[in-house]
């Protein structure tokens, strides 16, 4: 019997071992195994700019500084990054400026809680609506400070890559006149989302005629630069400043940034002009409106010299005849005639006196004529 027992106890310890032969096998091919899932990995955050860190620095107390960077497709504008000196208790603040207008795109977060002046990259982020960019489209990311120690961070970039603006620290001014240009590559870069934009177009800006102007041009010629993704222009001019009773509304094409009055002018009277930037997301009008004055209607041009040429050679002509001369239908046909030519030159705005003096002297040659010929 114990023969027996003997004789089966070996089974349980096989299915063990096998078992056991198994689970390493398939422990041994575990490295080459291939998993078709690919990991899933953090995106990096999409930017524009320098992120590297300048060798030198320069101050942004009471500055605008910053770079001129392009983006490659459009965007939303989530913050702006620079590399700063900066102290705590001191305002800073970063913005985006359009490159070719100056116009500005944005303006971030004031901080005034930077810490030591240790040189760090420190982040401005915009509140909304934030701004929104479009690709393959130039601007210019800069900061400004009030604080005596503050101070950006640059390397050597491309010719007028580098912007400033000397101007007391408050409102970023809109749009920007630059003080200079430089090779300045700022350690500055604006972090953005990317994504379709649909932008309205910016405003446009009124350049002549100026405000407050007076002319005796009732035609005058209205000219603007125009707003940025305009598809065209629409002018307004009116005599009163509410625009209730618009004189003209005229649609201009994109191609054109001007418009003159027509023939049938305006009357003498104050009036009120301004421009709307216009396409398919929206208008956008001037800043501001300007006035301008017609104070009379355009006197005739003054007199040119080639006339009064005329006027003094019929003159000369008309003298000797009545001195010397005695042909009578010669003198009385020529006398008519310089009268009539005398008469069609006479303008008041020239020479008056050899206009009267030219009709004095036809007149009495063709009464000299008409008397001889008696």
């Amino acid at each position: 019997m114990k023969s027996a027992i003997s004789a089966k106890s070996p089974g349980p310890t096989r299915r063990t071992s096998a078992l056991l032969t198994t689970f390493l096998l398939i422990v041994s091919f575990l490295p080459l195994i291939t998993i078709t899932s690919e990991p899933v990995q953090a995106l990096s955050s999409s930017t524009f700019g320098y992120e590297g860190i300048g060798g030198s620095s320069t101050s942004c107390d009471d500055y605008i500084r910053g770079s001129v960077f392009a983006i490659t497709e459009d965007g939303i504008a989530e913050s702006i990054t620079v590399y700063l000196r900066a102290g705590s208790g001191y305002p800073y603040k970063c913005a985006i400026y359009w490159h070719d207008n100056s116009y500005l795109v944005g303006v971030t977060e004031e901080r005034n809680d930077l810490g030591d002046i240790t040189p760090k990259w420190y982040t401005f982020s915009f509140s909304e609506p934030k701004p929104e960019l479009v690709a393959d489209t130039a601007y210019v990311l800069v900061v400004w400070c009030n604080e005596y120690l503050g101070k950006v961070y640059y390397t050597a970039g491309d010719t007028s890559q580098g912007h400033f603006k000397s101007i007391d620290y408050g409102f970023f001014p809109n749009p920007i006149s630059w003080s200079s240009h430089n090779t300045n590559k700022y350690s500055i870069y604006c972090t953005y989302t990317a994504g379709e934009v649909n932008l309205p177009p910016t405003k446009p800006i009124l350049v002549s005629p100026e405000n407050n102007y007076q002319t005796s041009d009732n035609t005058p010629t209205f000219t603007w630069i125009g707003g940025t993704y305009a598809d065209n222009h629409r002018i307004e001019v009116d005599n009163d400043n509410d625009f209730s009773s618009i004189i003209d509304n005229v649609v201009v094409d994109i191609t054109d940034n001007s418009w003159t009055k027509s023939p049938d002018g305006y009357t003498v009277d104050n009036y009120y002009w301004r421009v709307w930037a216009v396409n398919d997301y929206g208008e956008n009008i001037s800043e501001n409106v300007w006035t301008f004055e017609i104070i009379s209607i355009p006197p005739p041009p003054p007199q040119s010299w080639d006339e009064t040429f005329v006027l003094f050679l019929l003159i000369v002509v008309n003298l000797m005849i009545i001195i010397g001369v005695k042909i009578p239908m010669w003198n009385f046909s020529f006398s008519l005639i310089s009268a009539v030519i005398g008469l069609i030159l006479i303008n008041p705005v020239g020479f008056p006196f050899l206009n009267l003096l030219l009709f004095i002297v036809c007149t009495y040659s063709i009464y000299e004529g008409i008397r001889v010929m008696r």
